[in-house]
């Protein structure tokens, strides 16, 4: 059996943001048309300026919500989509959050997501498909320009938020199937 390695997933080890509240923001992502549009688990943002009110016949400003897009340069400043409590979905009587049961079903476009932003010592975990091309253990990955996806490198990227790829994997396990790899990623350096 193939794996599905196009399965995009985040997975919190051990981040800034479980305790500094000021790491987690709130967002909306954008396609390049500025058009509400749907975001991956993991994938990877610039938080811009504050969103409108979901209600938009009130013309105010929602103060809770940035407007997300992918990185236009390998240089911007990014953070990381974490559906991790944003929705949470409920079947019979099961309650579980995105990630496990439900990995793979982002929220709906124009909907709101939780955001880590990074810092140096972060860990994590990515899938497969948080990669532009498959990573190599003990290199290194910054942020693809245009998409929400790392590049795998040799070396740190000048100028770019870098991720080692640690020596560490585990299988992506959803349901009773393996569909890929988690690669437990650390944060190196941080974009200016």
């Amino acid at each position: 059996m193939a794996l599905n390695l196009n399965i995009k997933a985040f997975f919190k080890a051990n981040m800034t943001s479980e305790s500094d509240q000021s790491k987690v923001q709130t967002g909306r992502f954008y396609d390049n048309t500025n058009t509400a549009a749907v975001c991956a688990h993991g994938d990877l943002v610039v938080i811009g300026t504050l969103d409108a009110h979901k209600w938009d016949n009130y013309a105010i400003t929602d103060m809770n919500v940035r407007k997300l897009t992918h990185p236009a340069a390998i240089t911007d400043r990014v953070a990381i989509v974490d559906f991790d409590g944003t929705p949470f979905a409920t079947n019979g009587e099961l309650f579980y959050g995105i990630g496990y049961r439900t990995i793979g079903q982002p929220p709906k476009a124009g909907e709101t997501t939780k955001v880590r932003v990074f810092e140096i010592g972060d860990t994590f975990y990515l899938a497969d498909g948080n990669f532009a091309a498959p990573p190599v253990l003990e290199e290194y990955a910054a942020p693809t320009a245009g998409a929400g996806t790392w590049t795998p490198a040799a070396a740190q990227v000048a100028g770019a938020t870098n991720i080692r790829i640690e020596p560490i994997t585990r299988p992506l396990t959803v349901g009773t199937v393996d569909e890929g790899t988690w690669y437990l990623c650390t944060v190196v350096s941080l974009a200016a």
